[in-house]
């Protein structure tokens, strides 16, 4: 076994945990559209996979999370 295994586990765990809070957030975000907080909270969990994949050095990927998590930062409540 790899010495980075540990580490591995643990940024797939990462990745996993907040796909899945990103998916209940989005659908808590399209159940009631006028509540910031929840648009903020959606947004939190995609710059956190951002830090994730920056870490790795994933820059593409790592944008691709920061511009969605801007995006959603500073959209108006509907």
């Amino acid at each position: 076994r790899s010495k980075l295994f540990p580490y591995t586990t643990l940024f797939r765990s990462g990745i996993e945990a907040y796909r899945e809070m990103i998916e209940i957030r989005e659908i808590l975000v399209t159940q009631n559209p006028n509540q910031a907080a929840l648009k903020h909270e959606l947004a939190i969990g995609y710059n956190n996979i951002g830090v994730l994949y920056e870490s790795t050095g994933k820059l593409k990927k790592t944008l691709k999370f920061y511009e969605k998590a801007i995006e959603l930062y500073f959209s108006p409540s509907q």
